[in-house]
């Protein structure tokens, strides 16, 4: 596999990438470990938040506020426009690239989050939601411009590789939702008291973390743990208008967005179309499935993304390198993820949630299959980082998104969560699919293969199609389902620690 090398133009940035990449094993063990806890301590938190709100509402109310909830996160991603993504790809070019774009970025921030505020609202009022649904999505509108300063706050963090602030900057929200749905169980509130702690909290955040936004405008290469490359300051004229900062930022934006429309955005339709007990059920089993999803998502889209967006420009070979090992290591863990959620699940889910939600048992069993294909389609994500990749990926979520769209309108009515899960499980595999099409063909010059068909990786998708269908078969049954756990997350372990490719990662 030949990938041509990025020239590097000047000394000084050799030297600091050479500086950077000895400090980078130690850096990043370190990093993914911290932020792997605490995002599984914040998910727990948020998994708690939904036990609590199920519990405190019953299943016809929580299914009304999780509808409300999904219709204004669909639309979260859109808050920055992007802008904070960008600012990693733009800051992994060049010291001087990244700070032509920060005076522009805040004002397109400013802009949208004002305009995406407006959008939830005229969406709740026009969809026709019922009016425990419509009442909260008005209140939770507020949760947009929270986002969008979180969000640049979390790339300075990352930016700096200040990874004890990144994590707490993701997890204080988790942590204060879960007080507001103590609050709701204490005092038996209803969804819109609910909205309205969501709403507050989010505010709150928002003015706290503020400053440490700003701070984009003074990130320089002499903070510790800097990922940019320097070089000269950029003159007062080059920076970029806000008309052209929109036209670079634009596929960062619709990138996430797409990714919240046919994952969040599900459980708003499937109540329109089958009911709040439906969308309950289903909502619940989504929250189970984005436990396993923090894995790839801390990985590539916290710990390694800056670098990623580096090595793009200056070192291709490691990005290379990287991009391989994932493969292995991704499809051996997401075996064990599987296997915990196929196996112990659907035990484990009434108990917690409650008695109402034990038909969402075989759901959840199912799901365990969208593990593989979402930790695959996040190693296809690394290799595609550049305006033209990213605009390639826009097209490729886009289509993935109107791919379950259809798929639920079409089985959803007659079906219930079994037409939503045709629906999910369709979108990701639309995904990886034309993720695989487009590394291959664009990405690097082309020439890589998303999958190489190593025998590690087929003994790993095979094993969570068998555990899936066992459980499925099984009905539930308890010893079924502790066995088939314990012979995944067993298999996973061994195909880890004896896999080539860790080696190639350190």
């Amino acid at each position: 596999m030949r990938v041509r090398r990025s020239e590097i133009t000047t000394t000084g940035s050799r030297d600091v990438l050479a500086a950077a990449g000895n400090e980078l094993p130690r850096l990043a063990s370190r990093a993914v470990v911290f932020l792997w806890s605490s995002r599984l301590a914040a998910a727990a938190a948020g998994f708690l938040t939904q036990i609590l709100l199920a519990r405190a509402l019953g299943l016809a109310e929580y299914g009304a506020f999780a509808a409300a909830l999904a219709l204004v996160s669909f639309l979260l991603p859109l808050a920055g426009f992007g802008v904070p993504a960008y600012w990693l790809r733009a800051f992994g070019k060049g010291l001087a690239e990244g700070r032509r774009s920060v005076r522009s970025g805040f004002t397109i921030l400013l802009i949208s989050s004002v305009a995406i505020c407006g959008v939830a609202i005229l969406l709740a009022l026009i969809l026709k939601m019922p009016l425990p649904s419509r009442v909260p999505a008005l209140v939770l509108a507020a949760l947009v411009p929270s986002q969008a300063i979180l969000s640049a706050a979390g790339a300075v963090f990352q930016l700096q590789a200040s990874f004890v602030a990144l994590a707490w900057c993701v997890a204080f929200p988790y942590m204060l939702r879960l007080v507001v749905a103590g609050g709701a169980l204490a005092w038996g509130a209803a969804p819109i008291w609910v909205a309205a702690g969501y709403a507050a909290t989010a505010l709150a955040l928002g003015v706290a973390y503020l400053p440490s936004a700003l701070r984009i405008r003074k990130v320089d290469c002499s903070t510790q743990g800097m990922v940019a490359v320097q070089s000269s300051p950029p003159r007062p004229d080059t920076s970029w208008t806000p008309a052209q900062m929109a036209g670079r930022v634009w596929p960062f934006a619709l990138s996430g967005f797409f990714y919240a429309a046919y994952f969040q955005g599900s459980v708003t339709l499937l109540s329109l179309v089958s009911g709040q007990e439906a969308a309950g059920v289903y909502s619940a089993s989504l929250s189970v499935l984005s436990l396993g999803y923090l894995l790839p998502a801390v990985v590539f889209q916290q710990v390694l993304l800056p670098y990623l967006n580096r090595w793009l420009e200056h070192d291709r070979d490691r990005l290379i390198r990287t991009f391989d090992a994932s493969i292995d290591v991704m499809s051996a863990a997401s075996l064990g993820f599987a296997g915990i959620v196929a196996g112990l699940g659907p035990n484990l889910l009434p108990k917690l949630f409650g008695a109402g939600f034990a038909s969402a048992g075989p759901l959840l069993v199912a799901l365990a299959l969208c593990f593989p294909v979402r930790f695959l389609s996040s190693v296809a994500e690394s290799a595609l980082l550049t305006e033209d990749d990213m605009r390639r990926r826009v097209w490729c979520q886009g289509f993935a998104a109107l791919f379950g769209v259809s798929l639920l309108l079409l089985f959803a009515p007659h079906y219930g969560v079994w037409g939503a899960l045709a629906a999910i499980l369709g979108s990701e595999l639309c995904v990886l699919a034309s993720y695989a099409f487009v590394v291959h063909r664009y990405a690097m010059g082309g020439g890589i293969l998303l999958i190489r068909f190593r025998w590690r990786t087929l003994l790993a998708i095979l094993l969570v199609a068998l555990v899936v269908a066992a459980n499925l078969i099984a009905g539930q049954h308890l010893a079924v389902g502790v066995g088939s756990a314990a012979l995944a997350m067993g298999v996973s372990v061994a195909l880890l620690l004896t896999s080539p490719a860790m080696g190639r990662l350190r």
